[in-house]
């Protein structure tokens, strides 16, 4: 297939069907000219593919040839478009504007300029990358518009990569490369090996990191930021805030100097690096004015007993243990003021509202300024009687289902959404008072969902909240 195109030719549909247009020669896209693909495109092995105009593809593409060219690509359709194939997709200029979204199952290569206008860009686990060559930048990349995965930068230029959570985009930095290099960078959360960390280091930010490696290239610094009101941000003194890097045992200091305010946003920049991997925050010294130790819930006879201890209380006024029974609507059942004397203290409280399976608890600090700061959810379970339960409430990317002390076996499972439309569905084995994970589809966003499970004796409803 050859074609010379100086103006626009939309291809496609036949009666409204969306249809495979297969290039198996040389397709060629002249400046000036524009073609659209409301169907997916497939790009053969052995064919080549020009584009130095616009191509506009709205459907799936398979990319098993080749593809050059200085134009522009524009991927605008409006359910989930797949890039997959033996070869990576190459472009000049790129332009993603799907809100339902585009996964990559094979590389795509962009040497220009990529305008996020709509929608996420989701990288498969193997991984395949959206890759940044030399002299490429991007632009317009927000919380609903930038890269759920891995992505790739070659050259010896800063570059800030647009990746995040598929809800919010938190970027992480490159800077002062001294050479040609290539890196790869990707976001996650939480953060893991939290406990390992090397003096002079006295804590680790537990919720969010950044895996940054270098595929080949020279030394560069690391440059990461927070935003409180995205994701949570530990309250440490700013001089004692550090990089972190995870060496395969534990967290070390990689420097750096803060700026900015604990409480809502600020940025850090370590120092030259050779190594690189695993990064994020750490502090010196322990966040003020707070250190939770401990949180704890245990169900006894009659009541549940709750139990936190605390270290460097500083100008916290009380505390709130809040339950619900669903993992979703919280209410308080106590309160306790804040001993502030800066020493470790141990807390406890009763709760004699009886559980009727499970019931989640969690605890709210208060300042005296009225800032308030929420720990981890913890349950308690029935050790008798029938029924699944969820381990934790909210949720990210996947559910964690405990089965009580009488079910077990193997039970079909189905999402939904709040509209009661289907997401995914399948089966599980559960094994009484073990867990079992289910991934949720990565097209999932922020809000209510159910899970039903059914053995055909036992159905089980339960509704959770993704963040």
């Amino acid at each position: 297939m050859k074609a010379i195109l100086p103006l626009l030719i939309c291809l496609g549909t036949t009666a409204g069907a969306q249809q495979t247009v297969t290039n198996r020669g040389q397709l060629q896209v002249h400046t000036g000219g524009a073609i659209c693909f409301f169907g997916d495109l497939a790009n053969a092995a052995g064919a080549t593919l020009a584009n130095n105009g616009n191509l506009y593809i709205r459907g799936n593409i398979s990319s098993n040839g080749t593809s050059s060219g200085s134009g522009t690509v524009h991927l605008n359709g409006s359910s989930m478009q797949t890039l997959s194939g033996s070869q990576a997709f190459r472009t000049f200029n790129l332009t993603t504007n799907n809100s339902a979204g585009i996964q990559l199952d094979n590389d795509l290569n962009i040497s220009g300029t990529h305008n996020f206008a709509a929608g996420i860009i989701f990288t498969s686990s193997t991984p395949n990358y959206l890759v940044y060559e030399a002299g490429a930048s991007h632009t317009g990349s927000s919380d609903n518009r930038h890269i759920a995965g891995w992505t790739k930068k070659s050259g010896t230029t800063d570059f800030e990569f647009p990746v995040g959570n598929g809800t919010y985009l938190r970027t992480v930095g490159i800077r002062s490369l001294s050479a040609a290099s290539v890196f790869t960078a990707r976001y996650g959360s939480p953060t893991p090996g939290t406990g390992q960390l090397q003096a002079p280091l006295a804590s680790i930010d537990p919720y969010e990191y950044w895996t940054v490696n270098r595929e080949s290239g020279g030394n560069a610094s690391v440059a990461l930021n927070w935003h409180h009101s995205k994701v949570n941000f530990v309250n440490w003194s700013i001089p004692e805030i550090r990089i972190a890097r995870y060496n395969g045992s534990s967290w070390v200091s990689e420097g750096g100097s803060a700026t900015g305010n604990a409480t809502s946003t600020g940025a850090i920049t370590s120092g030259s690096l050779s190594d690189f991997g695993m990064f994020t925050f750490a502090s010196s010294a322990y966040p003020l004015p707070l250190t939770l130790l401990r949180f704890d819930a245990r169900l006894m006879d009659g009541y549940t007993q709750l139990y936190w201890k605390t270290e460097s209380e500083l100008n916290v006024d009380h505390f709130v243990v809040q339950r619900s029974d669903d993992g979703t609507a919280f209410y308080p059942v106590g309160q306790a003021s804040a001993r502030n004397t800066g020493s470790i203290e141990s807390y406890m409280m009763r709760d004699l509202q009886p559980v009727n399976g499970v019931a989640y608890y969690r605890l709210l600090s208060v300042d005296m300024d009225g800032s308030k700061k929420l720990s981890q959810i913890v349950k308690v379970m029935t050790e008798a009687g029938k029924g699944m339960v969820l381990a934790f409430n909210p949720v990210r990317d996947k559910l964690t289902l405990v089965a009580l002390d009488r079910t077990s076996g193997l039970f079909g499972f189905a999402v939904y959404n709040s509209g009661g439309q289907l997401l995914s569905q399948g089966s599980i084995n559960a094994v009484s008072n073990r867990r079992t994970e289910i991934a949720l589809p990565p097209s999932v966003r922020p809000g209510i969902y159910t899970i039903r499970l059914s053995n055909g004796k036992q159905d089980h409803v339960l509704r959770f909240l993704v963040e």
